[in-house]
């Protein structure tokens, strides 16, 4: 730029804002007047000289924050050129720069000169940090994590967990003269209302320049709003479905659910095709003189093989009746012992294992604004079972309930609303599911209360975000690169959840062991008329017997 005197009032023409939103780009200033108010004598300034250009050099570094500036006087002082030296103290958050003069011999030696000048401008910068209460990774229960790592609560504003331990190493390396926001509308991720155009939560702190930085990691989706940076991806994770773990079948129900269908039909067909060629080897003999029906021919197998006794006093087919006698045996043995197990151990019903079962089911999804707004890129429109889904999402809990679960979500219990509500679905990130499931929702015996569907929406990257315009995003980039390069991030949390009292991945028990409970005389019914059926059967299977 040139410029006949000390003038900072061109340095706001909005034509320049474009060139300054990156504070580190080189901006020369050439004094080309000979009239100036400083005097040059042997490539050396006057000291009030300096002085009025001390303050328009700070001037700049106030209003624009821009790293790399370099004024030249090729008319009364040529060859000689003042750039920001070092770091200067004042009763303000943000320090003053003071300058020098270099007389470089070559632009190699030049930019080398502005490059020493913005080393360790991070340390004693006003950093306004934002961090709120995450399970697990941004939490306040650090009494074991110094086991693992060097903790100090007094840099992290007590915060530990995988993204305060990043926080530390960031705030420690780059020396930040760190704030910690207070504001109770950061204390949530927030999201971007697209009808209204607001925005809420920490996302819109960053946005309106409330805070610089926001250290809760979130998912890297896409905004319409560019106000706002990425820093770089710390891990990955997934958005998934949580439910409650299915009821436990009733007891009247396990004698009925001996075989499947498939086996049963098996079993039908086997009774079926027996009974077939026993009426094709009938109907080959002429001089038999007792030909029975196909009908009274199946029902006598049936009762053969699954019961244990024939209809028939008499039969010429002596091998295929002692088969189906023999496989009555086998049958009634599993049968019996089916019942056995059953009765000793809870079987439940069957899992949702896919998004198309979730869809299909009566589950209502509960979650807030800012999740349910990462499903709409996911939404399919010629899919209606999953428009119906979405559809049903309720944002707001019932009166009654949401009391609640406040009160235990203050307790760090994330997925309580699924255990209080019938039939409702909430969401979260994989990793962070399963954690929270091995320390808080297992039951005495070790099995998980909650359970994840196994297919996911979709995977994101988690990345923290900083405000547009703060300028040391890219040397936070670099940093954070490094800190994953090292495989630290995946240490972090490992450690933090190994400080909580993880020490390996629960089991999901396909069989649990029924408790010791009281039981009903309704829970006793089909037993009881199953137990009073056989009675019945064998008195009168005894009673043909005899008088026959």
């Amino acid at each position: 730029m040139l410029t006949k005197g000390l003038n900072q009032d061109y340095l706001n023409d909005s034509s320049l804002k474009v060139f300054f939103r990156s504070h580190w780009n080189f901006v020369f200033i050439v004094v080309i007047s000979n009239e100036t108010s400083t005097t040059c004598v042997d490539g050396k300034l006057e000291d009030d000289g300096l002085l009025r250009i001390q303050k328009f050099f700070n001037d700049i570094w106030h209003t624009h924050t821009l790293i790399n500036v370099i004024m030249t006087f090729p008319v009364s002082c040529p060859n000689t050129y003042v750039i920001y030296d070092g770091k200067q103290k004042t009763n303000a958050s943000l320090y003053d720069r003071t300058i020098k003069l270099v007389q470089p011999r070559s632009f190699t030696e030049l930019f080398q000169y502005i490059s020493d000048s913005g080393k360790e401008l991070s340390e004693g910068y006003p950093l306004r940090a934002g961090m709120f209460n995450r399970f697990p990774t941004s939490i306040t229960k650090c009494d074991k994590i110094h086991y693992y790592v060097p903790y100090n609560k007094d840099i992290t504003d007590g915060f530990c967990g995988s993204d305060g331990l990043i926080m530390q190493d960031t705030l420690k390396y780059f020396k930040f003269n760190t704030i910690f926001s207070r504001d109770k509308n950061c204390d949530r991720y927030g999201y971007m209302n697209r009808v209204k155009g607001t925005v809420t939560g920490s996302l819109g702190c960053v946005i309106n320049g409330k805070i610089d930085i926001s250290f809760n990691s979130r998912f890297m989706v896409p905004y319409t709003d560019e106000r706002f940076n990425y820093i770089y991806f710390i891990s990955y994770d997934s958005l998934c479905a949580v439910l409650s773990i299915p009821e436990a079948h009733p007891l009247w129900y396990y004698p009925l659910n001996d075989l499947d269908l498939k086996s049963w039909l098996l079993i039908l067909a086997i009774i079926f095709t027996v009974a077939v060629v026993t009426k094709i080897l009938q109907s080959s003999k002429k001089d038999l003189k007792e030909k029975n029906s196909f009908k009274i021919l199946f029902y006598d197998y049936f009762a053969c093989m699954l019961l244990g006794f024939s209809l028939s006093r008499k039969s010429n087919h002596c091998i295929l009746r002692g088969g189906c006698l023999c496989a009555s045996i086998v049958f009634l043995a599993i049968y019996q012992g089916h019942i056995n197990f059953r009765f000793t151990t809870l079987t439940r019903y069957p899992k949702i294992k896919t998004l198309q079962e979730l869809y299909a089911s009566n589950n209502v999804l509960y979650t807030s604004a800012s999740v349910r707004d990462l499903l709409r890129p996911l939404e399919n429109p010629n899919n209606t079972m999953q428009a119906a889904f979405l559809k049903k999402t309720k944002l707001h809990l019932p009166t009654d309930i949401g009391r609640l679960i406040q009160a235990m979500y203050r307790s760090k219990l994330m997925f309580c609303v699924i255990l209080k509500i019938k039939d409702s679905v909430t969401l979260g990130r994989k990793t962070d599911v399963i954690t929270e499931i091995s320390l808080n929702y297992l039951s005495d015996n070790g099995t998980p209360l909650v359970y994840q569907v196994d297919q996911c929406f979709d995977s994101y990257y988690l990345s923290y975000i900083s405000k547009f315009g703060f300028p040391f995003t890219k040397q936070l980039r670099i940093f954070i690169q490094r800190l994953l390069e090292a495989g630290l991030p995946n240490a972090y949390y490992r450690w933090t959840t190994q400080a909580l009292g993880r020490t390996q991945k629960w089991t999901d028990q396909k069989v649990e062991p029924r408790t010791f409970s009281k039981i009903t005389m309704q829970d006793q019914r089909i037993p009881f008329c199953l137990l009073l059926f056989g009675y019945i059967v064998a008195t009168i299977t005894f009673a043909f017997e005899k008088f026959r």
